[in-house]
C-alpha cells in the first residue's frame, strides 16, 4: 500500500505514469510573417520636402500682379523723385526678357555691396537698363555709347539725359568698376540712374545678374 501510494504521489512507477497527469508542453509562439523593411525618409527629409513644396508654391504667387514701393534715393530723378511711390509689375519678365530702357527694381547683387555701396532701407534699388546681353558698352566725351553709337530709341522723358562715365559725372570709381569697352554676357545687364551725378550704378559695381531683377516699374 505504501509502495502504491508512493507511486501515485511521485508518478515514478508504472502505476504513477498511468494515473499521474501528463505535463503540458508550451505551445510554440506563432509570429506573423515579417514584412520587408521599407527605408524611412527620416524626419528632417520630410520637413525639407514640405518646406520646398511650400516655397515653390509661395514663389509661384509672389510675382503676380503689381506691388507698390517707395523710391528712397534721388538717383532716378527727374524720372522718379525721392520718396515717390512707384508701381511695379512683378510678373513683367515671367515670359520675356528685360529690354533696353526698362526701369527695373532689383535686390543689390553681392558684388555691389563688396564694392562699398550701401543699400537703402528696403534693400531694393531702382535703375534703368541701358545695356542688354550682347551689347558693347563704352563712353566717350559726349557720354554713353552702345555698340559704338550714341543711344537711340529713348523716350522723350529721358531724351536729354547724358549718361556719362563715372569720373565725368563726379562719381568716384571703385575696385569693381568695369573697364571699357565692356561686352555684356548672357544673363547680365548694364544699368544706370537717370541722375548720373548721384547714381551708384553699374559704372561703380559692374553688371546686374538677371536673377536679381524683381520687376519692371510701370510707365517709366
Amino acid at each position: 500500500m505504501n509502495t502504491d501510494s508512493t507511486f501515485h504521489r511521485s508518478g515514478t512507477g508504472p502505476a504513477g505514469r498511468r494515473a499521474g497527469r501528463v505535463p503540458s508542453l508550451p505551445m510554440p509562439a506563432i509570429h506573423p510573417p515579417r514584412q520587408p523593411a521599407i527605408p524611412d525618409e527620416g524626419r528632417s527629409s520630410k520637413i525639407m520636402r514640405i518646406f520646398f513644396i511650400a516655397l515653390l508654391t509661395a514663389l509661384s504667387f509672389a510675382g503676380c500682379g503689381q506691388k507698390s514701393f517707395v523710391q528712397k534715393a534721388s538717383s532716378m530723378e527727374p524720372t522718379i523723385k525721392a520718396d515717390e511711390t512707384i508701381r511695379v509689375q512683378m510678373d513683367a519678365y515671367r515670359s520675356s526678357s528685360p529690354q533696353r530702357w526698362d526701369v527695373v527694381i532689383f535686390r543689390p547683387p553681392l558684388h555691389s555691396v563688396s564694392a562699398g555701396i550701401n543699400t537703402d532701407d528696403l534693400g531694393i534699388w531702382t535703375f534703368r537698363i541701358v545695356g542688354v546681353p550682347g551689347d558693347i558698352i563704352s563712353f566717350d566725351d559726349a557720354g554713353l555709347l552702345i555698340n559704338g553709337n550714341p543711344p537711340t530709341g529713348r523716350s522723350a522723358l529721358i531724351q536729354d539725359i547724358q549718361y556719362k562715365k563715372a569720373t565725368a559725372s563726379g562719381v568716384l570709381t571703385t575696385a569693381r568698376s568695369p573697364t571699357y569697352p565692356l561686352t555684356i554676357p548672357y544673363g547680365q545687364y548694364f544699368v544706370l540712374g537717370d541722375n548720373p551725378d548721384l547714381a551708384s550704378d553699374s559704372r561703380l559695381w559692374g553688371l546686374l545678374p538677371r536673377e536679381s531683377i524683381l520687376g519692371k516699374v510701370a510707365k517709366k
